[in-house]
């Protein structure tokens, strides 16, 4: 899942996804309504795009809700979601990636959570 209130860069980065094998679809919003269907595993997430507490307050819930998401945070800030990155021992962690990532370097970032979890 790729959430990005700019539709480029999330259509963009669907298109990587695909080219290299991985299912992706975009939201466009945080709102409550926007769901992040259950079978979700990563979720990449354009955190500059929304109000700050509305973004610290929807990665709060999915750590509570779904502790296997794997949430990478794409960010020109990453020092404002250090605290929502910090390991409370059931979820796991968010990653946070500098922006501009690219495709690929979003991509290295899921395999090496799947390679951590399988190892």
């Amino acid at each position: 899942m790729v959430i990005s209130a700019n539709r480029a860069t999330a259509a963009g980065l669907q298109l990587h996804l695909r080219g290299v094998g991985v299912t992706a679809k975009i939201l466009l919003s945080l709102q409550p309504k926007a769901m992040v269907p259950l079978v979700t595993t990563v979720l990449v997430l354009f955190p500059d795009d929304f109000d700050l507490d509305a973004v610290l307050g929807r990665i709060s819930a999915l750590r509570a809700n779904r502790p296997w998401l794997l949430i990478i945070l794409v960010t020109l800030a990453p020092q404002r979601f250090e605290v929502a990155i910090l390991p409370d021992g059931h979820s796991v962690a968010p990653v946070v990636l500098p922006k501009p990532s690219f495709g690929w370097t979003i991509v290295d970032a899921i395999r090496a959570h799947a390679l951590f979890e399988a190892g």
